[in-house]
């Protein structure tokens, strides 16, 4: 018996029965990115009822040309779009009703900021660039292969820009509910431009302390304009999209449903429809999810990505819809850094979505992106509802423009709903694709067994 089970334990072992595991779970990830592309690539279109196997055709041929890596380009482009779209729209209609907007008015201020420290950073890199060629001519090998500018900005240490498929849930006991860094280049930015303030470090006390800050210096404006409501800005924002999102009672029958995500209003095939908010951990940032190791426990607001990112909604609670929150406090500095961003946001509710009761489909499908705010609207950064896990002295991490966890400089690491068809006045469901490895709730009823062999491979 102990022989047999220890030949079993090492076939598992084996470099064989791993690859077959890993070819597996890459299937998977290919077919999700498949579909991806045909979905939001319809939308893309805007393809009609009248044509819709002629865009389909087109489009599947179109995949079978791009292969993997260009499915997956093509996406993520389709993706930055849609995310452009909504965040613009939720802008426009805060400066439409001439909202104070401090999430937005910190994150431009920020941004500010940080191109000052990066133009200081080059100036600083020059000068010394300019002083090595005059003291030494042409300089060293580095200095000949690289210029002597970029030669002294890579020994000083150079700001460099970073940013990071799909979805799973990281465990099966996840609830019934739902389913990055420049290290500052001290030296030459230490002398921060006068009469603007230094970005506060993200400690809990420094995340406070900016967050205060930014709205005493608002204080003034907002004594004269009036905050709009989560519930108008709901309202607004269903006119200008056609769509809004409200927490109701869910209509799946059982004991544990509790409250699930309504859609009113349409929304197309392909077309976003909600983002998953909260705290983002890299593998290496495990560790500093609250409860680690067992996350879960208490939890059930955790998604994981194919990239291995998981999200953590629970901080986020409810934002301020309805003027309701549930979290007791940030439980480390990303959780405190969300106080940072647009909390009213109408499309920061993904979490909410229940998986479909036995004999129902799920109608919107999980999509991994990386949102980048253009250059010339940084305060579009704070309608993403998502801060990331930084730790700026760990030699492990990629540097990137900032170790802000909401800089507004970088790309944002997220997950959004996308509509799996048209979709018109109805509750939202998602398929949670739990781990068959581990035990799950009585609710729950697979969507498709083999699909979840292959994700959990």
């Amino acid at each position: 018996m102990v022989l047999k089970w220890a030949s079993k334990l090492l076939d598992a072992l084996s470099a064989r029965a791993i690859l077959q595991r890993l070819d597996k779970r890459k299937l998977q990830h290919e077919l999700d990115t498949h579909r991806l592309f045909l979905l939001t690539s319809y939308h893309a279109q805007q393809g009609s009822l009248e044509d819709a196997d002629d865009v389909a055709t087109q489009l599947a041929a179109q995949a079978e040309k791009l292969g993997f890596e260009g499915m997956q380009t093509a996406v993520a482009a389709n993706l930055q779009s849609q995310v452009l779209a909504l965040t613009t729209v939720l802008h426009s209609i805060l400066q439409q009703h001439a909202d104070p907007m401090p999430a937005a008015r910190h994150l431009e201020r920020l941004a500010a900021i940080e191109e000052q420290r990066l133009q200081r950073a080059q100036q600083g890199a020059a000068q010394q660039g300019q002083r090595g060629v005059s003291r030494h001519g042409r300089g060293g090998g580095l200095a000949f292969a690289l210029g002597s500018a970029a030669a002294a900005a890579m020994q000083a240490g150079p700001e460099v820009a970073a940013s990071g498929s799909a979805e799973a849930r990281v465990a099966s006991s996840h609830g019934s509910g739902s389913e990055g860094h420049t290290r500052d280049a001290r030296e030459a930015a230490a002398a921060a431009p006068a009469g603007a303030a230094e970005p506060a470090a993200y400690a809990q006390q420094g995340v406070a302390s900016a967050l205060q800050q930014s709205q005493q210096q608002q204080q003034p404006q907002q004594q004269q304009q009036q905050a709009l409501s989560s519930e108008r800005l709901a309202a607004a924002f269903w006119q200008a999209a056609g769509f809004s999102l409200r927490v109701a009672p869910s209509s799946i029958q059982h004991d544990e449903s509790g409250d699930g995500l309504w859609l009113e209003g349409r929304a197309c095939t392909g077309q976003l429809v909600a983002l998953y908010p909260g705290s983002c951990y890299t593998p290496l940032q495990y560790r500093q999810i609250p409860g680690y190791p067992k996350i879960d426990r208490d939890n059930s607001y955790l998604i994981g990505r194919f990239d291995g990112v998981v999200l953590d909604a629970k901080p986020w609670g409810r934002g301020q819809q309805a003027g309701k929150t549930w979290p007791e406090g940030p439980q480390n500095a990303v959780d405190a850094a969300l106080g940072l961003l647009e909390a009213r946001n109408p499309l920061a509710l993904a979490h909410f979505a229940n998986h479909p009761a036995a004999g129902t489909l799920p109608n919107v499908m999980v999509a991994a992106f990386d949102f980048k705010a253009p250059g010339d609207a940084p305060q579009l950064r704070a309608y993403l509802p998502n801060a990331l896990c930084k730790d700026p002295q760990d030699p492990q991490l990629p540097l990137a423009s900032s170790s802000d966890p909401v800089s507004p400089r970088e790309a944002v690491t997220g997950l959004a709903l996308v509509a799996t068809r048209d979709l018109e006045d109805e509750e939202l469901f998602l398929n949670y694709r739990l781990s068959p490895h581990v035990p799950r709730p009585g609710w729950y009823t697979p969507i498709d067994a083999e699909e979840e062999r292959r994700r959990w491979a």
